[in-house]
């Protein structure tokens, strides 16, 4: 997992990425809408081109991308919390016998 990726969709700007910078992410970050995979140069920059091409996302829709909703439920310091609180949960109860 890059933390470098983590923070790109954290962002909720579109995303550019080789194979090698997505490893670790789930298949749904794969497909998020924004997140381009590329496996070359020429791919690359064809993406820069399209992206720049783009309308700018405002504020209010880099909150709203899927990428940052992705970033939010999956990768989130709130995300961690909650999963190490389930997981917390579930050992206790294993430890006590219920």
């Amino acid at each position: 997992l890059s933390i470098k990726t983590v923070e790109a969709l954290s962002s909720g700007l579109p995303l550019i990425a080789t194979t090698q910078a997505m490893r670790g992410m789930d298949e749904e970050a794969l497909r998020l809408p924004g997140v381009v995979i590329v496996s070359s140069a020429e791919e690359f920059a064809d993406a820069l081109n399209r992206a720049a091409a783009s309308a700018p996302l405002d504020e209010a829709g880099r909150r709203g991308s899927p990428a940052r909703r992705y970033y939010e439920s999956r990768l989130s310091l709130a995300a961690y919390k909650a999963s190490l609180g389930v997981l917390a949960a579930a050992l206790i109860s294993a430890g006590s016998g219920e």
